[in-house]
Formats: C-alpha cells, structure tokens, sequence
C-alpha cells in the first residue's frame, strides 16, 4: 500500500485481475484483500476463504473525501472473482464510491463480487455503487453488512447498463438504535435480473428501509425476494 500525503481519501484501480493503483491517505488502511488476510489474522473470519482478489479498506480516523473504488474488464472471458472487506471505526462518518464495468460490449465476461461491510459503533457510511456491463456478461454481487450499535448505513446501487444476467443480494444485520437505508434501480433488457434482500432487526429501536425502481424491457425478466 502506498500512503501518500495529497492523496483525497483513498483509490483503488482494478482492471482484469491487475491493481492499477492503490493509494490511500493517513486514517485509511488499504491493502489487496489478499495480503490483509495474510497479515492480519482477524480479518480471516470475515473474509470467510482466503480471497484470490478484491480490497481491504478500513477507515480508522475521520476522512474528507470519499474512497473510491472500481474493478473492471477489458479482456474477453476473464472470470473476476473479489472479495472484499470494509471496516468503518467507532464514530467515524465516511462515504464510498464503487463502481464495477466492463469496458467493452461483448467480452463475455464473468463477475462474481462478494463484500462485507462492518460498521462500528455509532459509526456512519454512505455507499454508492454503479454496475456497468456488457449484453454477454454474468454478474453476481453479494453485500453482507453488519452494523453495531447507533451505527448508520446509506447504500444506492444502481445498474447503468444490464449484463445477461445479474443477481445482486444484500444482506444486513442491525444491533440497537442503528438504521440501514437501502436503494436499488435496475434496469432489466435481453435478459434477467434477481434482486434478494434480508434486514435482521436484531436489537431494540433498529430499523431497516429497503426501496426498488426496477424497470424491465423486451425479452427481460426480473425476479425480487424481499425479507
């Protein structure tokens, strides 16, 4: 990881499986998920299995500006498989952009995301995440989030252009007094679109809001589960 001084926040830059770039400023750890679960034994039980790529971000301090992340495809047939994991520390306010793409129409390409987002006490994160893919592409994002108590999640995700197929899942547990907000739109054309959504209210005074604009075109299917 590089730390530099005039860096805004934090970016990483993912093409194929090569990291482009990967610089992050004082307050933010960012590492390849990788490495992190080599030298940080605790991230282990969150990462689930040891990861072949993706991201490690933890926001320890307070940052000004917001991380930014993207992975994407350029190369026919390549199959992406991150795994991610993002910590944000007691009381710390911070705000993601995360975009996913292919970079061309017709790669073939295959995305299978899967991220775990833990946000600490009284702590609040703000996440938008775009999907860009091509008409032959299959996508598959999963996002577990986990929130202690008073902490607070804002999370847009919206697909800009349709893939073949894509599943998105998110799945949120909420300890005491904290709130999650969820948004999705999707657009759904030549192909088909599963949308699955759970909220555990696991403690007192939490709440959960989830709200979906899906609008589906010729020769598409969509398929929602809410619970």
């Amino acid at each position: 990881m590089k730390d530099v001084g005039n860096v805004k926040s934090a970016d990483y830059f993912q093409i194929n499986h090569e990291i482009r770039r990967m610089l992050a400023e004082k307050g933010v750890i960012l590492l390849p998920s990788p490495e992190a679960y080599e030298k940080m034994e605790w991230t282990r039980e969150h990462f689930g299995q040891k990861p072949v790529e993706g991201y490690f971000i933890w926001v320890k301090k307070q940052v000004s500006y917001p991380i930014s992340t993207c992975i994407a495809i350029s190369s026919p047939e390549v199959y992406q498989k991150p795994r991610n994991l993002v910590i944000v520390e007691k009381g710390v306010k911070a705000e993601v952009y995360s975009i996913c793409n292919a970079v061309k129409p017709n790669l073939s390409g295959k995305h299978v995301g899967y991220s775990k987002i833990i946000l600490r006490e009284n702590s609040t994160l703000k996440i938008r995440h775009f999907h860009k893919w091509g008409r032959t592409d299959e996508v598959s994002s999963v996002l577990d989030f986990l929130l202690e108590k008073g902490a607070t999640a804002f999370s847009f995700y919206k697909s800009l252009a349709p893939p073949e197929k894509l599943t998105v899942e998110n799945r949120t547990v909420l300890d005491a007094y904290s709130s999650a907000n969820f948004e999705t739109s999707v657009l759904a054309k030549n192909g088909e679109v599963k949308l699955y959504d759970s909220i555990f209210l696991n403690g007192e005074k939490s709440s959960g809001i989830v709200k979906l604009r899906m609008v589906s075109g010729e020769n598409s299917k969509i398929l929602s589960h809410s619970k």
